[in-house]
């Protein structure tokens, strides 16, 4: 499974599986989606960090975490009663 979180500058992806043979699938999955130029491991956090997100807007699991954002930001309005 690929999991994204999405914030403003980049996205934190998580690579998951069931057993060892998912977790591989899915992790080619996720080096041909995204370009080797815009993922980098930090691995204190155990993620991979996507920049770049406007070149992956059509990656599912990049887009699921936009639209994620997007409703988060709609929860919070400023003092002008707009999204933050």
């Amino acid at each position: 499974m690929i999991n994204a979180i999405a914030y403003d500058t980049h996205a934190e992806v998580f690579v998951t599986g069931e057993d060892h043979l998912e977790w591989i699938t899915d992790f080619e999955r996720f080096k041909q989606d995204i370009q080797s130029k815009d993922r980098e491991y930090k691995s204190h956090k155990k993620v991979w960090i996507v920049k770049n997100l406007e070149h992956y807007i059509r990656v599912p699991y990049i887009k699921r975490a936009l639209l994620d954002r997007d409703k988060q930001l709609k929860l919070f309005p400023t003092s002008e009663g707009e999204s933050c």
